[in-house]
């Protein structure tokens, strides 16, 4: 995306009366491309950008700042254990404790998440799935592929799903399911 060229005038009068303007202008520029949503890689980042809290790392993968995220391609993780995106924890039933995927959009563009795992066998009241937790989020257009496997053995409470563990007034748009 480009930002459009632009120009515009200063016109002003001398204490004696005479007169004259400037032309300035500004040529177009590319907009910051930002990262992109293309690789398993860029999704490991963008999770570890969430899951820091690191408002600039965050934003790095939003360059045009609207608060959604695109998905750009089909995604297969090969197997690998993958950590959440918003890997935070549920205090109870009406709050949480740590990172959580926050008053952002994520839009999978009908792209397929694939062939990851994700276990939790230690942390007591834990939200697993691609995304962890959500809070005043959304997630849409997201389909999760037939290999994905998501678990937890926590004996104590806990919320586990392929695309979403927990959400807190959240909303998922559009997405399927095939993983486990």
């Amino acid at each position: 995306d480009k930002q459009e060229a632009r120009q515009g005038e200063i016109a002003f009068k001398s204490a004696s009366g005479k007169t004259g303007k400037v032309t300035v202008k500004q040529a177009a520029a590319e907009k910051p491309a930002g990262k992109s949503l293309k690789t398993a890689q860029d999704l490991k980042d963008f999770a570890a950008a969430v899951n820091s809290g690191d408002a600039a790392a965050i934003a790095a993968f939003d360059p045009d700042g609207d608060g959604i995220f695109k998905l750009e391609a089909d995604i297969d993780f090969g197997g690998e254990t993958i950590v959440p995106v918003g890997n935070g924890s549920y205090a109870n039933a009406t709050s949480y404790k740590g990172a959580s995927f926050k008053k952002a959009t994520f839009d999978g563009q009908n792209h397929v998440i694939d062939n990851y795992v994700i276990t939790e066998a230690t942390t007591a009241n834990c939200a697993v799935g691609f995304f962890g937790i959500l809070d005043s989020a959304v997630v849409k257009n997201v389909v999760v592929g037939p290999k994905a496997k998501v678990s937890t053995a926590v004996a104590e409470a806990s919320h586990a799903g392929a695309l979403v563990g927990c959400a807190w007034d959240s909303d998922l748009e559009n997405c399927t399911n095939k993983g486990s």
